[in-house]
């Protein structure tokens, strides 16, 4: 008995493990769809967005956070994102970090083969601890990497004394 095959169609699965591959590779092109994520070990395509533009979405930043012995330090990676597009507020003990990371302008929506990196608006809030001294934050942006650095308080036992040359 022999089965014919419309044009277009899927042929039937030879087994129950064949069919639930195939949901499998349906529910990843679904969550791809609407979290914009790679699955493990596989690229995502290019998110089209209205009128064949890369579609812009909220990302979050990696950071990094350091304790050293009279400092802390939180390194923000952003690649790609200029200085003028980044906004640090420090607020009640809250460090917040957000900005806009442009699509490059030299590239058209249509060239891309593979888009992974994510454009668009970003937000990054991190609780500081209470022992720092939040009235001598520096920020640094070297690299695609804001690097703010947030002196620790000294102790109220303590006074640091400078010796002069004499």
């Amino acid at each position: 008995m022999s089965v014919r095959e419309e044009e277009g169609a899927r042929p039937r699965p030879t087994s129950p493990w064949e069919e639930l591959l195939r949901l499998e590779e349906a529910m990843n092109r679904f969550m791809d769809e609407v979290f914009g994520a790679p699955r493990l070990g596989r690229p995502a395509p290019a998110r089209r967005g209205p009128a064949g533009t890369i579609a812009e979405r909220a990302w979050t930043p990696a950071v990094d956070i350091i304790d050293r012995e009279d400092r802390l330090v939180v390194m923000v990676y952003l690649p790609g994102v200029p200085r003028e597009a980044i906004e640090i507020t420090l607020e009640e003990g809250v460090l917040r970090v957000s900005g806009h990371r442009p699509q490059p302008e030299d590239v058209r929506p249509q060239d891309y083969q593979l888009c992974e990196s994510r454009y668009g608006p970003f937000l990054r809030t991190i609780q500081l601890p209470n022992n720092l001294d939040l009235s001598r934050v520096e920020a640094v942006l070297r690299d695609g990497i804001l690097t703010v650095t947030v002196p620790k308080a000294m102790d109220r036992g303590s006074k640091r004394i400078e010796i002069r040359v004499g």
